[in-house]
């Protein structure tokens, strides 16, 4: 992280309480993390974004309603 990110709003993805940070990386301007711990495995979804907030927004939740355990 570039300076500490923001923690959001827990949210739940697949049915697993996810933690949600946003803010800038050294190696984006803009980045999107979410994590959990599922099956003793700590899990870490990271969007890095160069886009717009709208298409930002579309590709985040795109990715996080298709998500599914398997």
């Amino acid at each position: 992280w570039k300076g500490a990110p923001r923690r959001l709003a827990s949210v739940t993805i697949a049915g697993e309480r996810w933690y949600h940070l946003s803010g800038r990386q050294i190696a984006a301007p803009h980045a999107e993390e979410f994590g959990t711990w599922h099956a003793g495995t700590q899990v870490r979804l990271t969007f890095l974004s160069w886009s717009g907030v709208a298409q930002r927004q579309r590709t985040v939740d795109s990715v996080l309603a298709s998500f599914a355990w398997h």
